[in-house]
C-alpha cells in the first residue's frame, strides 16, 4: 500500500512527480480531504444492505446503522 497526494483537475487526479505506470490496472482507494458538503452520491441504494428485522436487537442495529449511513458519502 502506498499513499500519495494530488489535486483533482476536472475528472482526473493529478499527482506530482510520481510514476504510476507500474500500478496500471490496479484498484485504488481515493479519499477526498476537503468540503464534505458536496452531495452528489449518484443515488446509491443503501437499503440493499439492510437485513430483515428478525428481533428487537436487529431492528435497533439497523436503525443505528441507518443513522450512521445518512450523509456519510459525498
Amino acid at each position: 500500500m502506498s499513499a500519495y497526494t494530488g489535486v483533482i483537475k476536472e475528472n482526473s487526479i493529478s499527482l506530482d512527480k510520481i510514476d504510476l505506470k507500474k500500478y496500471d490496472g490496479k484498484k485504488v482507494l481515493v479519499i477526498i480531504d476537503g468540503d464534505n458538503n458536496i452531495n452528489d452520491n449518484k443515488g446509491i441504494d443503501l437499503t440493499q444492505f439492510i437485513l430483515p428485522e428478525t428481533s428487537d436487537r436487529a431492528r435497533d442495529v439497523e436503525l443505528y446503522m441507518g443513522e450512521m449511513r445518512n450523509n456519510d458519502r459525498i
